[in-house]
């Protein structure tokens, strides 16, 4: 993602909170935050700072992350690098919920189903996300809630029906949807300070992988914690069952070198692979122990696939820096010999 071009949509808007009507600001803000809204997709709006609203301004005209930072980061003489490991997750989510979308994608996008419509006997509650060819919704009915994804799918259904209690239930589907258990949770960086959680979601891909799936695009949202400290991982339409190989997907931080490689030799990626996968796993522990990525990420593609090749990781921990070996074969034999190791560790 950190190498294509994006813009902001014609129909979205950015709106100071404090020039909004009081009737409409029944939410906390702080002084200086921005109301983003893409009316025309009829989803709810997101409230970012001054600052985050300044850098998504600087999409107004097609450009990669990259550029946008560098020029933000200029204007204000700040450090390049610093602001995109601090505005990364925020313009992930931004591309996520198509607030941001690809230069070439059409720049007015209508999803189906609009908050309050019916849908069977649910309910909308809300439009989580609306890409080209999926869009996901939140239903409600009373109390219960689930996730509605319209899309054509099948290989994703075998992948679920696999992953079993992992992932998310299917409660029903049919050849041009899925409805799927709400796993209420949150993601693995707000629950980074609970104890033992590494152990615990290594655990989860060990149990994936035990049966025949590869997830295929770790990272910090894609991995729920529920109030009871069970792990849950979620959006598999990337996975891999029974060694196929799906077209890869990810955030590049968390890239096995294997992959990075490939990439920057602009040689077609490798199959997704446990060992692989085990890489992009504790990459993303590490972020969860420290705070920090693995490497101090350059903003240039080349040099950054380069790091993710070549160049040994910043990390203290000793399980961890098996399991991020440049050679696969260093790296633990399975994912759960992985989550043995960060369960001794830790216990």
């Amino acid at each position: 993602m950190i190498t294509g071009r994006f813009v902001l949509p014609d129909d979205v808007t950015l709106v100071p909170v404090a020039s909004l009507p009081e009737s409409l600001r029944t939410f906390a803000w702080n002084d200086g935050d921005v109301a983003i809204s893409r009316a025309k997709s009829r989803s709810a709006s997101r409230i970012v700072g001054a600052d985050a609203a300044a850098l998504v301004r600087e999409f107004a005209t097609p450009a990669t992350i990259v550029e946008a930072v560098l020029r933000f980061s200029r204007a204000r003489n700040e450090d390049a690098e610093q602001t995109l490991e601090q505005a990364y997750p925020i313009l992930d989510a931004l591309i996520a919920n198509g607030v941001l979308i690809a230069e070439d994608a059409p720049r007015t996008r209508l999803a189906s189903l609009a908050i309050g419509d019916a849908w069977r006997d649910w309910t909308v509650a809300a439009i989580v996300q609306v890409l080209e060819g999926t869009e996901l919704y939140q239903l409600q009915r009373g109390a219960e809630l689930a996730a509605l994804k319209l899309a054509d799918c099948p290989r994703e259904r075998r992948v679920l029906a696999r992953a079993g209690d992992v992932a998310p239930r299917v409660l029903d589907e049919d050849d041009d949807f899925l409805l799927l258990e709400w796993i209420r949770g949150v993601d693995a960086k707000t629950a980074a300070t609970d104890e033992g959680l590494c152990a615990r979601i290594a655990n989860a891909f060990a149990t994936l992988h035990e049966r025949g799936v590869i997830h295929g695009d770790v990272h910090p949202r894609n991995v729920l914690v529920q109030r009871d400290g069970s792990v849950r991982l979620i959006d598999f339409g990337n996975a891999s069952l029974d060694g196929d190989a799906p077209p890869r997907a990810g955030v590049p931080f968390f890239y096995e070198p294997e992959l990075a490689a490939a990439m920057r030799a602009a040689k077609p990626s490798p199959p997704p692979t446990e060992a692989g996968e085990q890489y992009a796993v504790a990459a993303l522990l590490h972020l969860l122990e420290t705070g920090r990525y693995t490497h101090d990420f350059s903003l240039e593609r080349d040099e950054l696939l380069r790091q993710i090749a070549e160049e040994a990781p910043r990390v203290d921990d000793e399980v961890l820096r098996r399991a991020l070996s440049k050679e696969p074969a260093d790296r633990y034999p399975t994912m759960r010999e992985l989550a043995l190791a960060l369960n001794r560790w830790s216990g």
